[in-house]
C-alpha cells in the first residue's frame, strides 16, 4: 500500500500508533503496536535500586541495562537503565515516579518527552507527507526528506464557516447557517443547521478544513451549542468519528516583553483542521511553507500550523541528535559558566547597532548581511558541545573579545543542523527570483524558511531551550559585532561615510568612492567570509530623531530608492495600532515625497505636504470620516480587573464585559476614542461591535493624534505638531468648532 503519511498519533486506549496514508484508493488507516523505551542514568548504586523497585510496579514491561550516548559531544557510551512501560500514556506517570524516587536529583533521564508521533516516524525512517508504501510490517520510504523537488501531495483543502446572529437575550451567537467549499447549509432550526453541514462534510470527504478563528471562535462556539442543544455526540469531523474536543487549552503568555495568546486547540484525527488566521507558518508561508516545513521538522501539518519557528527548529535538533544515537534529556542541566562583573560586562553586549545620523542624506548605500547569526554558527562551529569543550581547551579557534575556545575536533549540532536549512532557504530565495519557476510559491517557502533561522540565533540564549546556552547566544553576537566592525572600515578605507548600522545592515554615503558599491560588498564578502548584498541604492534617505531625544532613533526611516520604490521603518504607518485613516493620511504624504529625486526636489514637495495634512485635518472637524477608519487595535496585557489606570483599553474591556465577551491577554481590542476626558466607560470608548451611525468620535484627540503622526515623517522639515495646530487653527477654523 502506497501514499503519502498525512496523519499519525498514539492510540492510548490500544496502545498503538495510528497511521493514515493518503494513497490513491483514498485516506487508509494502519494501526502498528508501539513500546518505546525512556532511559535513566545514575550511579551504579542508585541504577541498581532504581531497578529493584520499578521491577515490582505493574506498569513496567521491561527492565534492561544498556550502553547509550547520553552528552553531545562525547561519543563514548554509558551505562543506563533502559524502562519500557506496559502503555504509552505510562512514560509520563513513570518518569515522575523516578524523579520523586531520586529526590529530583539523584537521576537524570532522557527520551521522556519526546513529541511521539515524530519519535515513532523518525524510528521507521520515514516523515510526514513524504511517499512510502506500508508492507504490512514496515515502511519503505521512496523519497529523501530534504529533497528540494520532492513529489508534493495532493491533500484537498475545504473552506469551513458559520454564520452566527447576535442573540441579544442570551448574550451569544446563534448559528444559522454552516459554509462548506462556498455551499451555504441553512435549515429552520440551529440542530438541523448543525447536522446537515456534518453530513455535508462527511459527503465531500476533504482532507483539510480551512477556517478563519476556529479554534479561538468557530469550533469553541459549535461545541458550546451542540452542547445545549443535547448532539455533542453527534459533532464529529475527523475521520475516526471521535466527538469535537478541545485537546489543548487557550493561554496568555509573554515573549520578549510582549503578552500573546494561543488560543485552544481543536484538531481532528485522520482529517486536519487548520485555523488560517491563528497559524504563524500558514500566514508567512502559505500552505506550501507550512508543508514543507512539516516535511523537514517531521511535525504533522495540523500540529505545525499551532506552532512557531521556535518549536520547529528545536524539532530538528532533537531529530539530528536521535539520528546521531543520541539520547534526548527531560530536564535540562547546564547552568551558565560563572562569570565576574567585568566578564559579564563583557559578553553580554548583543549585536552591534550604531547611532545613525539624523536627516535628509542623498547617494546612499544599503548592505544587509543574508542570514549573519546562521552564518556565524555554521562557519566558527558554535554549538553548546563545541562552545568551551573539554576535548581541546588549547585550540587556537577563539571567539573575538572573549576568549572562548571552539572545538577543532567535531562538528557541533547547531551547525549540523543549520547547514540544510541555510541552503533550502537560499535555493527557494533564488527560485522566487526566477520566472522560469513559480514565484510567488517560492517566496513563501523562503519567508518560511527565514523565520526558522531568525530564531534559531535567540534559541541559543534560551534558558529553557533544549540545547541552549548563553554562551553560545554570546560567541555569536561577539563574531557579528567583529564582522560589521570590518565592514565599517573597509567601506571607510574606499571612501564612503558609514551613517548607520543595525547588527547585520549598513547604511554608507557614497562621498568620495574609489569603487563601486557592488565590489565594496564583494571585497567585504571576501574579508569577512560572509555573503554582503546590495540590499539597494538611494536617491535619498531621512532618518528620523527619537522621539524622546535629539539622537537619531535606531529603527526608524524612510527613503527612496533609485528605483522609484519606498522603503518605511519603524513610523506608525507600519505600526498594527494605528488607525487606518492615520495611515493614509501617511501613505499620501510619502506618495508625495516619492516623487522627489533629491534633496532638493524633497524639500520642495514639503508645502504639498502639509496641505494633505491640513486636508485630513479638515475631514476629522467635518466629520467626513467613516468611523471604522478610526479603530484603533490595541494588544490587551491584563485582564481588566488588573489595570489600575482608567485608560482607553480598559474602557474597552469593560464594554465587552457587559457584552459577556471575555478578552484573553495578549488578544487584540478595537475601538474609537469617543471622549478622552470622560470618566465613564461607556463615553470615552466604543469598541467595534457597538459602532454605529449614531456614534460620534472625539475630534480633538484625533485631531492631536493625526498631528503627532505627522510630525513623525515631517520633523526632517522641522516641521512640528504643535506648527501643524497653529496653522491649521489659524487659517481654517476656531478652538470651539474643532472640539465640538
Amino acid at each position: 500500500m502506497q501514499g503519502f503519511i498525512f496523519d499519525c498519533y498514539p492510540d492510548y486506549q490500544k496502545n498503538v500508533m495510528v497511521t493514515w496514508l493518503k494513497t490513491k484508493q483514498g485516506m487508509k488507516k494502519i494501526k502498528i503496536p508501539y513500546h518505546p523505551s525512556f532511559y535513566v542514568n545514575g550511579s551504579a548504586q542508585d541504577l541498581k535500586q532504581l531497578r529493584k523497585t520499578l521491577s515490582n510496579k505493574d506498569e513496567v514491561k521491561h527492565i534492561e541495562y544498556t550502553k547509550q550516548k547520553t552528552e553531545l559531544g562525547n561519543t563514548h557510551p554509558k551505562l543506563v537503565l533502559a524502562v519500557t512501560p506496559y502503555k504509552l500514556k505510562n512514560i509520563s506517570f513513570l518518569a515522575q515516579q523516578i524523579q520523586k524516587e531520586g529526590n529530583y536529583q539523584r537521576y537524570k533521564l532522557y527520551n521522556v518527552d519526546l513529541r511521539l508521533s515524530t519519535r515513532f516516524l523518525q524510528y521507521r525512517h520515514v516523515f510526514f507527507n513524504g511517499l512510502a508504501t506500508w508492507t504490512g510490517k514496515k515502511f519503505r520510504v521512496h523519497d529523501t526528506q530534504w529533497d528540494v523537488d520532492y513529489q508534493q501531495p495532493c491533500f484537498s483543502q475545504m473552506r469551513f464557516d458559520i454564520i452566527t446572529n447576535m442573540n441579544p437575550n442570551q448574550k451569544s451567537s446563534l448559528i444559522e447557517g454552516i459554509i462548506v467549499d462556498d455551499v451555504l447549509v441553512k435549515t429552520e432550526n440551529e440542530i438541523d443547521t448543525i447536522l446537515a453541514g456534518l453530513r455535508l462534510i462527511r459527503k465531500k470527504n476533504p482532507d483539510i478544513l480551512l477556517t478563519n478563528n476556529g479554534d479561538s471562535f468557530l469550533f469553541p462556539l459549535l461545541h458550546q451549542r451542540a452542547m445545549k442543544h443535547g448532539i455533542l455526540d453527534a459533532l464529529s469531523f475527523g475521520r475516526d468519528n471521535a466527538t469535537l474536543k478541545q485537546i489543548k487549552q487557550d493561554s496568555s503568555y509573554t515573549s520578549y516583553g510582549r503578552v500573546l495568546y494561543r488560543p485552544a486547540w481543536y484538531v481532528f484525527h485522520g482529517r486536519f483542521h487548520i485555523d488560517t488566521k491563528n497559524s504563524f507558518f500558514y500566514q508567512n508561508g502559505r500552505f506550501d511553507g507550512l508543508l514543507d516545513v512539516s516535511r523537514c521538522a517531521n511535525i504533522s501539518l495540523q500540529i505545525l500550523s499551532r506552532l512557531g519557528a521556535g518549536t520547529a527548529i528545536s524539532q530538528m535538533q532533537v531529530n539530528t541528535a536521535m539520528n546521531q544515537d543520541f539520547l534526548v534529556p527531560w530536564n535540562k542541566r547546564q547552568p551558565e559558566q560563572w562569570k565576574t562583573a567585568a566578564m559579564l560586562l563583557r559578553t553580554d553586549r548583543g549585536g552591534l547597532i550604531l547611532d545613525p545620523v539624523p536627516g535628509i542624506h542623498e547617494n546612499v548605500v544599503e548592505f544587509d548581511y543574508a542570514s549573519l547569526y546562521p552564518h556565524i554558527m555554521i562557519q566558527e562551529n558554535i554549538s553548546p558541545e563545541t562552545v568551551l569543550c573539554s576535548c581541546c581547551p588549547h585550540s587556537s579557534h577563539r571567539v573575538p573579545q572573549l576568549g572562548y575556545h571552539i572545538c577543532e575536533q567535531k562538528t557541533g549540532l547547531i551547525p549540523t543542523v543549520l547547514k540544510p536549512v541555510i541552503d533550502r532557504r537560499f535555493r527557494f530565495k533564488a527560485r522566487a527570483k526566477n520566472k522560469s519557476y513559480d514565484t510567488e510559491k517560492y517566496t513563501y517557502l523562503q519567508h518560511a524558511w527565514k523565520w526558522i533561522l531568525l530564531v534559531s540565533f535567540g534559541y541559543t540564549g534560551y534558558k529553557n531551550a533544549r540545547y541552549g546556552r548563553i554562551e553560545c547566544h554570546e560567541s555569536i553576537t561577539a563574531f557579528s559585532r567583529k564582522i560589521l566592525l570590518d565592514a565599517m572600515h573597509l567601506s571607510e578605507h574606499y571612501g564612503y561615510q558609514v551613517l548607520h548600522g543595525i547588527v547585520d545592515s549598513l547604511w554608507v554615503q557614497a562621498s568620495k568612492p574609489t569603487i563601486s558599491p557592488a565590489k565594496l560588498a564583494r571585497n567585504i564578502s571576501k574579508q569577512t567570509d560572509v555573503r554582503l548584498d546590495v540590499e539597494g541604492c538611494y536617491d535619498w534617505i531621512a532618518f528620523l530623531k527619537s522621539k524622546h531625544h535629539d539622537y537619531g532613533a535606531l529603527n526608524r526611516y524612510y527613503g527612496r530608492f533609485t528605483t522609484g520604490e519606498l522603503k518605511i521603518r519603524g513610523i506608525e504607518l507600519r505600526q498594527h495600532n494605528t488607525p487606518v485613516f492615520v495611515k493614509n493620511m501617511q501613505k499620501e504624504i510619502l506618495h508625495v515625497f516619492q516623487q522627489a529625486q533629491s534633496k532638493e526636489e524633497l524639500k520642495s514637495k514639503v508645502s504639498t505636504a502639509v496641505h494633505v495634512v491640513f486636508k485630513f485635518m479638515n475631514q476629522l472637524v467635518t466629520r467626513n470620516v467613516n468611523s471604522s477608519d478610526l479603530l484603533f487595535t490595541s494588544r490587551v496585557a491584563r485582564t481588566v480587573n488588573t489595570y489600575k489606570v482608567n485608560n482607553f483599553v480598559k474602557a474597552a474591556l469593560q464594554q465587552k464585559q457587559d457584552d459577556g465577551i471575555i478578552v484573553h491577554p495578549g488578544q487584540f481590542i478595537e475601538y474609537v476614542v469617543c471622549d478622552q476626558t470622560s470618566s465613564s466607560y461607556q463615553e470615552k470608548v466604543c469598541v467595534k461591535q457597538r459602532l454605529s451611525s449614531e456614534i460620534f468620535f472625539d475630534v480633538s484627540f484625533y485631531i492631536h493624534y493625526l498631528c503627532r503622526c505627522a510630525e513623525t515623517v515631517l520633523l526632517p522639515f522641522e516641521i512640528t505638531e504643535e506648527w501643524l495646530l497653529e496653522s491649521f487653527l489659524a487659517k481654517e477654523y476656531k478652538q470651539q468648532d474643532m472640539i465640538r
